[in-house]
């Protein structure tokens, strides 16, 4: 006996055919859907890791600024932090739409596909520039009158302070060595203040240029007064301007009379 032959007409065929094609489509979906679902939260999290990271940075930046600025004119404290890729603006100090002083590191930067904004405040006056690029970076926080500089100066001492044990009329020197830590030729003026009507402080040259990596010593020169009643501890600052930048580095001189 011959078995039945069962044949399939053309609106079956097409009917699986578009069965087939929904289910694939619907497939499609679901994978893209769990793409798209996966992706977002891995870029979250990339997101938040960025955004923790950069507080985190400015937040020893600003710790470290606070804690020179109560530690005197001249500490410094050598600061590690890492900064996360994106970095758009930064401003020490400043605030960024109209320049006034504020107590507030702020840096603009790219978080996923928009431009926000992440800050520390510092509690004292600073002034400085940040690097931008990504990756670990090191600079030093220095005290300065009236707050902290933040960002490596180009240039270095080799004594945070000078003092003097004197007696009245007499008078001594010190050599403070300045050695230029940039690889251009810079330009460099000396002030210099003590407290004390008859006390004098004189530093010499009182202005100078260094090429790079380049060293020079100052001679300073402290003398007491010759009144009896000079006896007594004075206080002043030999201030050491960068002509380009403006940017000044203090260090305190301590003039003990006895």
């Amino acid at each position: 006996m011959t078995e039945p032959k069962i044949r399939y007409s053309a609106h079956l065929r097409a009917q699986s055919g578009t069965e087939f094609l929904m289910l694939a489509a619907v497939s499609l979906a679901t994978l893209l859907a769990v793409y798209i679902v996966a992706f977002s939260q891995i870029n979250s999290v990339g997101t938040i890791m960025k955004s923790s990271i950069l507080r985190q940075s400015l937040d020893e930046l600003a710790q470290a600024a606070g804690e020179v600025h109560s530690q005197g004119i001249g500490a410094r404290k050598l600061v590690e932090f890492q900064l996360p890729a994106g970095l758009n603006y930064s401003s020490v100090g400043r605030n960024p739409s109209t320049g006034a002083m504020i107590k507030t590191i702020y840096v603009n930067y790219l978080d996923g596909i928009s431009l926000t904004h992440a800050y520390a405040s510092t509690g004292c006056n600073v002034d400085g520039l940040l690097p931008m690029s990504m990756g670990a970076h090191r600079v030093w926080v220095t005290a300065i009158p009236g707050g902290a500089y933040i960002g490596n100066l180009s240039y270095d001492v080799d004594s945070p302070s000078v003092s003097f044990i004197l007696s009245p009329v007499q008078s001594k020197s010190s050599i403070l060595k300045v050695t230029s830590l940039v690889n251009v030729a810079t330009t460099y003026s000396i002030t210099e203040t003590i407290s004390g009507e008859d006390n004098e402080l004189d530093v010499t040259p009182s202005s100078f240029s260094l090429d790079a990596q380049q060293s020079i010593n100052l001679t300073i020169l402290a003398e007491a007064g010759d009144e009896e009643d000079s006896v007594g501890i004075y206080f002043g600052n030999i201030t050491i301007k960068e002509s380009s930048s403006g940017i000044n580095m203090s260090v305190p001189v301590t003039i003990e009379v006895g």
